[in-house]
């Protein structure tokens, strides 16, 4: 929880309300470690967990200007 709002603090995250971010964080951790126990892909649930994740960082701004030519 202090770290997610360390990082919205610093803009290295998306601004949200913190509750629901880190209740429904929780419960993806939860399921996806029942889901591994009961026999499911522990690699599956940690590349989807991880693109959760990842998906919480802003995009890094994209140039308006053309590329130059060579």
């Amino acid at each position: 929880r202090e770290g997610f709002v360390a990082a919205m603090r610093e803009q290295s995250m998306a601004r949200l309300p913190i509750e629901p971010l880190t209740a429904l964080l929780a419960a993806a951790f939860d399921r996806a470690a029942l889901a591994v126990e009961a026999g499911a892909s522990s690699g599956d649930y940690r590349a989807v967990l991880m693109a959760l994740i990842d998906g919480l960082s802003p995009a890094p701004p994209r140039s308006t200007r053309p590329a130059p030519s060579r």
